[in-house]
C-alpha cells in the first residue's frame, strides 16, 4: 500500500446507533485482506469491527470496499481526516513504489 494516486480510498462517515461511529471505504484493491484493512484503520484508535464486502460466489472475492466501525468519534474522524483521497491501496496485488 502506498500514499498518493488516482485511485485513492474514499471513505464516508455512515450514522451511528449505539455510540460507534462506522465508516463506509470505497477503492480497495479487491486482493486486499481483512488483516490489512485491520492494520491500516487500528493505528487511529479500538476498532469495534471491520466488514471486508465480498462476492457472493465460491471464491468469496472481495468487493474493493469494507465497513470499520471505532467505538470513539475522534477515532472515525483522524481516520477520515488522514486516509480520505489521500491513501492508495495497491493496484492488482502489487505495490508501487
Amino acid at each position: 500500500m502506498e500514499t498518493c494516486g488516482s485511485h485513492s480510498l474514499v471513505l464516508f462517515a455512515v450514522v451511528s446507533r449505539c455510540s460507534e461511529f462506522k465508516l463506509y471505504v470505497s477503492m480497495l484493491s479487491h486482493s486486499t485482506s481483512e488483516d490489512e484493512v485491520r492494520a491500516l484503520f487500528a493505528p487511529f484508535g479500538p476498532l469495534s469491527e471491520v466488514v471486508l464486502l465480498r462476492q457472493r460466489d465460491e471464491q468469496a472475492q472481495s468487493k474493493g470496499s469494507a465497513f470499520i466501525k471505532y467505538p470513539h468519534r475522534e477515532s472515525a474522524e483522524a481516520a477520515i481526516a488522514t486516509l480520505d483521497r489521500k491513501y492508495r491501496d495497491k493496484v492488482s496485488g502489487k505495490q508501487h513504489n
